[in-house]
């Protein structure tokens, strides 16, 4: 019994590891496809290389649910928009981004929501986009599954929201993530 809970243990461990890597090869995938364009798209960096999401290590149960990342968010801005890896917020601003949601109690499977930010306005008098992207972090889920084109807003910022959703499971391949996302992506971002 205490052999299988332990080999229970290694391959979840394991599982989570390889899913972890596999989020990592799509974002870098991602990456390569939106750097190529003439807009030479670049990941934004709130906290350095990685992705935006929440963690903690504190003890209380709410807080424990957060030690293992379940959603995560990259940003991307256009070459011209970034001077010495900062966005500085300004009207005609608009933001590539890719939200992983790996678990959440009602969603039957991983979701990949992406899509554009425009409209951005900080109410905290942040001048720079890398400020409110903990906003994807710790209140995305009172926002993503707003119908595209929707604004949000709260007492940090307001923005607008064109967003498309796939799953996870549904991205296999280099070419799936060209038609699927990165292109669905700078359609909208040409378009806007």
């Amino acid at each position: 019994m205490t052999q299988d809970l332990a080999k229970q243990t290694q391959n979840a461990f394991e599982f989570i590891e390889k899913l972890n890597f596999e989020v990592s090869y799509l974002i870098k995938e991602i990456e390569g496809l939106l750097a190529l364009e003439p807009e030479q798209f670049k990941i934004l960096k709130p906290s350095g290389y990685a992705v935006t999401a929440k963690k903690s290590n504190g003890l209380d149960p709410v807080l424990v649910e957060q030690w293992l990342k379940k959603n995560m968010a990259v940003f991307f801005g256009a070459k011209n928009n970034i001077r010495n890896s900062v966005t500085s917020l300004h009207e005609d601003l608009k933001i590539l981004f890719t939200y992983i949601q790996l678990f959440q109690k009602d969603i039957d499977q991983p979701k990949v929501y992406f899509g554009m930010l425009s409209d951005i306005h900080s109410k905290q008098n942040e001048n720079k986009f890398e400020k409110l992207a903990f906003e994807f972090a710790y209140r995305a889920d009172k926002f993503i599954n707003l119908e595209s084109g929707s604004v949000y807003e709260d007492n940090y910022c307001s923005f607008k929201m064109d967003v498309i959703v796939e799953d996870l499971f549904s991205i296999n391949n280099s070419t799936d993530v060209l038609e699927k996302i990165a292109q669905p992506m700078l359609n909208i971002y040409r378009t806007e």
